[in-house]
C-alpha cells in the first residue's frame, strides 16, 4: 500500500498553469488531481485513458 499525499486535495495550478497535478506514475497507472474552480469549466478534450471522478463539493449543471 502506498499513501499518497496530498491526492483529492484542492491544487492551485502550478507555475505551469495546469490544472492537472500528477502524484503517482507507474508503468501501469497515472494518480493525480485535477481542479476546477466553482463555475469553471472542465477544458480536457476526450482522450483514450479510462477515469475516476471523485466530486468533493458542489454539483454538475
Amino acid at each position: 500500500m502506498e499513501i499518497i499525499k496530498g491526492a483529492g486535495v484542492w491544487t492551485h495550478p502550478g507555475e505551469a498553469g495546469h490544472d492537472w497535478i500528477e502524484q503517482l506514475r507507474t508503468s501501469d497507472l497515472s494518480v493525480g488531481t485535477y481542479c476546477i474552480p466553482g463555475g469553471g469549466r472542465d477544458a480536457q478534450s476526450p482522450h483514450t485513458e479510462d477515469e475516476i471522478y471523485v466530486v468533493t463539493a458542489g454539483r454538475a449543471k
